[in-house]
């Protein structure tokens, strides 16, 4: 035993000096790689040493220190990222791990972040969660059935899918908007909806308006309550709290609190909604037309469905949530990852300047 732990040490010696030579390895990595071995030695000690040859122990100890690079390599891509987008807080997460967690100065772990249009992604999971409950029928349903409203003739056929995508020829006015942002309840009859009898995609905050009112109605419960109640309160998370009932913006939450949103598009097994659900979110997808997308900073290409984005040639495997701000939730359901990104308009970001800052949301995919 004595010879074999006398062997294990001259091996363990040689491999990690001639290591650190050549490979220009850092401290840190040194300390990681070496502990790694240990530890692996003193739980199984015959698979570690007796069986291996120098050659195997010199390859794992090669990979591993690969892996601690590669791992380094990208928080210092991250770093520089969030350094140059006014970012506040930026989460990387993959295979059940946060990768990468910062947060600025001003902010932190607890902060609750005004998500702005990311709010529309609750909407939308409530009433995925009501049509399960047989609350909805379904998102086929006609809207006309659960709200009071005055609807002309051509408006009358409008459902919920209508609605979750834009796509209900709403017309929304300067004063909707700021009574709902400030917290006031429309009265439909003193403020008739205005309504045209296009079925284009015509993002307007009022359709997402209309589904909050909707489950207020069928819940008999404030927005705020059925949150908590059906998503908030199930999935464990932080306190949250919204500035108004309006269900298209202004839901403040942590930065983890909207990872764990974005888990429930990677979780066979999460509890609160039927996955079937989440598919429909995504694949009701339509072409947006002419319509800018912050995070692609892109007019054309874009695809929308229940307030997710998606449609890009080089990664078309991924989809997003936005709210203005650049506030993110990016999702790979194929690698299991997971980028939230919170924070204000990064100062170079222009409209006007498309080629020079050329699609934000590929530089931080492409780390």
């Amino acid at each position: 035993m004595k010879s074999k732990k006398a062997l294990f040490s001259i091996s363990l010696l040689c491999i990690l000096t001639a290591l650190l030579i050549s490979q220009e390895s850092t401290q840190a990595e040194f300390e990681l790689t070496l502990n790694s071995i240990i530890n692996n030695f003193l739980k199984n000690p015959s698979e570690s040493i007796y069986d291996d040859s120098l050659s195997q122990i010199s390859g794992r100890v090669q990979d591993e220190t690969a892996l601690l690079k590669s791992e380094i390599a990208i928080r210092n891509q991250l770093d520089a990222w969030f350094n140059s987008t006014n970012t506040d807080a930026l989460i990387f997460y993959r295979d059940d791990s946060i990768m990468y967690e910062r947060y600025s100065q001003r902010s932190d772990s607890g902060r609750n972040v005004n998500g702005m249009s990311l709010q529309k992604v609750i909407t939308a999971l409530l009433i995925g969660i009501a049509i399960e409950e047989k609350l909805i029928k379904s998102e086929r349903d006609y809207i006309r059935d659960y709200v009071k409203l005055e609807l002309p003739t051509y408006a009358r056929d409008l459902t919920f899918h209508n609605l979750l995508t834009h796509t209900s020829g709403i017309e929304s006015s300067f004063s909707n908007l700021n009574q709902t942002l400030s917290g006031k309840e429309l009265n439909f009859d003193e403020n008739p909806l205005k309504f045209t009898e296009t079925r284009k995609f015509k993002y307007d905050n009022m359709n997402y308006y209309l589904l909050s009112s909707i489950l207020k109605n069928v819940y008999n419960l404030p927005l705020n309550k059925i949150i908590e109640k059906k998503i908030w309160g199930p999935l464990q998370l932080d306190k949250a709290h919204i500035q108004n009932s309006s269900g298209y913006c202004c839901l403040f939450a942590t930065a983890r609190s909207w990872l764990s949103i974005g888990k429930l598009f990677i979780d066979p097994n999460q509890p609160i909604i039927n996955p079937e659900w989440l598919g429909k979110m995504i694949s009701s997808s339509i072409n947006t037309g002419k319509f800018y997308v912050q995070a692609t900073n892109a007019f054309y290409g874009n695809k929308y469905g229940y307030h997710i984005y998606s449609g890009l040639t080089e990664y078309p495997n991924i989809f997003w949530m936005e709210g203005v701000g650049l506030q993110l939730l990016i999702i790979n359901p194929i690698e299991k990852s997971i980028i939230v990104r919170l924070g204000d308009m990064p100062t170079f970001f222009s409209r006007q300047k498309i080629k020079r800052d050329n699609l934000l949301i590929y530089q931080l995919l492409s780390i």
